[in-house]
Formats: structure tokens, sequence, C-alpha cells
């Protein structure tokens, strides 16, 4: 982006090339090093002042769109030259992206926040709206333009769906001590083996009933080796001090495996996953198809342990969910 900046008193205000021609020397003369050169779109211009520029304002030199809209041509109208796009505002167009109140949902909705506005678009942050019922309401309302969702796929409507390899699921986990004790890292595995006598496992309230029951009729795990919690935070916690012997979590937002407590694997497919994607106004993805070109590069990085490795950085070492998606963006190379 070129934002902000008074371009006073030279023969081109702002000249854009594509690329630095070569032998380049302003760069140095600005104390500027130069790295490496990555391909990219034209840049945003925009809220910056062009005064007395003797040939022209604004110079494209490229055969690519150049957005430089919403700036001030102080003393005189817009001077521009090549293919140069003045509308009132820089930006492509206004994107209302909304998410839930989980702290997966927070991260998740930064991240999506951040390539838009890279891609050139005004981003209105609505993460921690509200339940599913409500961000779909919003999105037939047509108040949000995309919408992170976790579960069922909703039925075909206004929207269109994009799915991410993540999945949401409930783990069952135990300390390194009973998994090392273990034929193989399996729930039934556990089941079979001495330490299911006395076993208690912590299960949060939201775990459904009916995965509850799922998983003592596959496992054959007593009920009354259950224990609901208020909340997976206490889930976790009677676990990671002992006070439980397993404990159900959720896959992406758990901490305990960061502190050596062990996944079992669900070998007879007993706590089915919830998918996770966008929803998109139909309208909106048609008139933007950056939108999705967007997504889908976007969507190839989140994956479950890229995620969970997210929010642990949030949890544990309460960072902030913008700090912490930034990083991962960055070093990802899906921004600069």
């Amino acid at each position: 982006r070129v934002v902000g900046n008074r371009l006073a008193g030279n023969e081109v205000g702002l000249r854009w090339q594509g690329t630095l021609p070569e032998g380049d020397t302003v760069l140095p003369l600005l104390g500027i090093s130069l790295i490496a050169e990555t391909p990219g779109g034209a840049p945003i211009v925009q809220n910056n002042a062009f005064e007395k520029n003797r040939l022209v304002d604004v110079k494209n030199e490229t055969t690519e769109l150049l957005y430089a809209g919403g700036n001030r041509w102080i003393g005189h109208d817009a001077l521009v030259s090549g293919n140069v796009h003045l509308p009132d505002t820089a930006w492509k167009g206004t994107i209302v992206v909304a998410a839930g109140r989980d702290l997966v949902d927070l991260v998740l909705g930064r991240a999506l926040e951040v390539v838009l506005s890279e891609a050139g678009f005004r981003v209105v942050d609505l993460s921690g709206l509200g339940t599913s019922e409500e961000l779909l309401a919003a999105m037939n309302d047509r108040d949000v333009n995309v919408a992170w969702w976790v579960g069922a796929v909703p039925p075909p409507g206004t929207a269109v769906y994009w799915g991410v390899p993540a999945n949401l699921r409930w783990d069952l986990i135990v300390s390194g001590e009973t998994a090392r004790g273990l034929d193989s890292l399996s729930i039934s595995a556990l089941a079979l083996s001495r330490s299911a006598e006395g076993m208690t496992i912590a299960v949060p309230a939201e775990v459904s009933d009916d995965a509850v029951a799922r998983l003592v009729s596959a496992y054959g795990v007593p009920a009354r080796s259950l224990r609901r919690t208020a909340t997976r935070e206490e889930a976790e916690a009677l676990l990671k001090f002992g006070a439980v012997s397993a404990a159900l979590l959720e896959n992406v937002e758990e901490t305990a495996t960061v502190a050596g407590f062990v996944r079992l694997e669900d070998d007879a497919f007993a706590l089915p996953g919830k998918p996770i994607g966008v929803l998109a106004n139909r309208e909106n993805a048609r008139q933007f198809p950056e939108i999705e070109q967007v997504f889908t590069k976007l969507s190839a990085h989140l994956t479950e342990p890229s995620l969970r490795s997210m929010v642990s950085r949030v949890r544990l070492l309460h960072r902030d969910p913008l700090d912490v998606v930034m990083e991962f963006l960055e070093n990802e190379g899906l921004i600069q």
C-alpha cells in the first residue's frame, strides 16, 4: 500500500513500473536494502496528498489496473497517465466478515480479515458475533458477506460454502504415563487395559448426550466413569492436575498435548468431526471473484496442526489473536 504520504514537487509524483529497473540506485540512498523481489499486484494508493508535480501525479507503466482513489489533489485536478482508476475510494469493495465467539472462530476471523485486506478490500470484522443461527440470519439479511461456519453445511440458499482441511472434533486425551502402558495409542487399547478399571473421564457439558452414548456403546466405557464438567477448560484442568484419568477435549483448542499429554485415536469412529468452512453471499461471490481466490489460497494452510498451534499461542502465552495470525500468514508466505 501507498497510504498517507505527501508527494509534491516531483516530475512524476508516483510511478508504478511493476519491478525495479536494473541498477536502481534510489533505495540505497534512502537507507533501504532490497533483499528480494516478490511478484504481486499493483499497490493500493489511498489517502495521499499530491501537489505541484510538474508532469503527472500518478503514472502506471504496466498493463495492470492501478487503483488511486480517496487521495487529495491540492490546487489542481488529478493528473494521471496509463491504466489508473480514480474511484471515490481505492478499496475494491467492502466485505463484512463474521465469526462465532470461540477462540478458534476469532483466529479464523482475523486470518480472513488480514488476507482480504491484503487483497485490496475494506474489511469490517464481526468476529464474536454469536451463535450459528445468528450468523446464518445475518447472512440471509445481507448484513454479513462472509461468515465462518462450523458443523453441518446448511442447505443451499443465498450463500455458497467453501471448506478448509481442518475439522473440529472431540479427542480423548490421557497422560503420558497412561499412554506408555497401552498396547497402542487408541481408545480401544485404553478400554481393554488395566487402566480402564476405576477410570474417570472428564466430559464437558458441550459434548452432546448422543456423542457420549456413542462413546459408551463403541468402546464399552462404563457410564459411571464419566464425569461431566461445566466447561472444556475445567475438563482440561482436571486432567492436567491428575484429578481424572482422561478427558474429552476439542482437538483445535486443547493445549494438554503441548504439556506432554497424548491424544488417543478414535479407532471405532465414535466421535465424528464437524467441518469448518465459510459461507459467502452469492451476490458478493459473483461480484468479487477475488474473495474465493483469496480464501482458496488461505484454506490450504488451515490444517488442524496449524490451527492448534495458533490457538495454543493465544491461550498459553496470552497473545493477541491478530499478532499470532499475522506471524502465521507471514511465515506461510500469504502476506508480506
